[in-house]
Parts: C-alpha cells; structure tokens; sequence
C-alpha cells in the first residue's frame, strides 16, 4: 500500500513538473515567434521605408503641384507617419487630432478588427499622439461624439482659412 501511495505521489508530482515544463514550453515558443515577427516587422518597416515611401513622397509633391497649378489653395494630407518620414514638410501647417491612448485603442480595435495587443503594437510603431501634438500647428480634441469634433473642425476651419 506504501509503494501504491509513493507511486500516486511521484505521479502527481511528474504530471505537475510536466505541466510546468509545458508552460515554459509555450513561454518559449510564444516569445521565440514574438522575436520572428519582430525580425519580419523590421523587414517590411525597411522595405516600406526604402521602396515605397519614395514613392508615395513623390506621388505627394506631384499631386501638390498639379493642386497649385490649378488654383487650389488648400490641400488635406491625411498621413499617419507624417512626423515620422519627414513630410510634415511639404505642409504649411499641421493639424493633429488627439485623443487619450484607451479611446486611440479603442477606436483602433473597432475599426480594424484588432486585438487590443496589436492596436497597441501598432500605436506603438508610431510617434506618440503627444510629441505629434507639440509639433502641430493645430491639436484638435476627437474624445467627444463625431458631431463635437466636427463643429471643432469647421470652427478652425473657418478661422484660419476664411
């Protein structure tokens, strides 16, 4: 009975040392894929950088050009990384919409379908909402309803551009 008892313990004791060791198991795994997707993240932010962003830069100045060729005198850029691949350049001024980093996760999430982990990887691939907002010419406040942010818009609009 003494050696059935030794017996029950030393397999609950190798089932919990196996589990254990299944969980170091997938620790390692999951921070080994981790470190292959941030070698492929690098890859793809250096292709992006060298191939395309040359050519979106280039697609920019001439669509800028052909605006100002035509009389337009206000032209919108909507680019993310305007900071972050030096465009803010080819503006006359900046204009930053803010808003707190949950709400940024949020709205992240629903409109992409993210998980919260890649919404923040992906916010984090950026520069921060508040360095882009001391940089800007103009921060706007998008934590109220879309109606709220877009009366704001119009009410800058209209005072620094009419």
């Amino acid at each position: 009975m003494a050696k059935l008892k030794e017996s029950a313990v030393l397999a609950a004791a190798a089932a919990e040392t196996a589990s254990k060791l299944n969980i170091i198991n997938q620790a390692v795994e999951e921070e080994t894929s981790k470190t292959e997707k941030k070698k492929t993240d690098e890859k793809e932010k250096t292709w992006m950088n060298t191939t395309m962003h040359p050519l979106i830069r280039d697609e920019i100045v001439k669509q800028i050009d052909e605006c100002r060729q035509n009389g337009i005198e206000v032209v919108i850029l909507d680019i993310p990384l305007l900071y972050e691949a030096n465009w803010d350049k080819f503006a006359d001024e900046v204009w930053v919409v803010k808003i707190s980093r949950q709400l940024q996760i949020e709205r992240i999430q629903n409109r992409d379908g993210l998980t919260k982990e890649e919404a923040i990887s992906r916010i984090d691939a950026q520069m921060s909402l508040e360095e882009k907002a001391k940089r800007a010419d103009v921060v706007i406040d998008s934590s109220n309803a879309p109606e709220v942010t877009l009366q704001l818009v119009e009410k800058i609009w209209n005072e620094r551009l009419l």
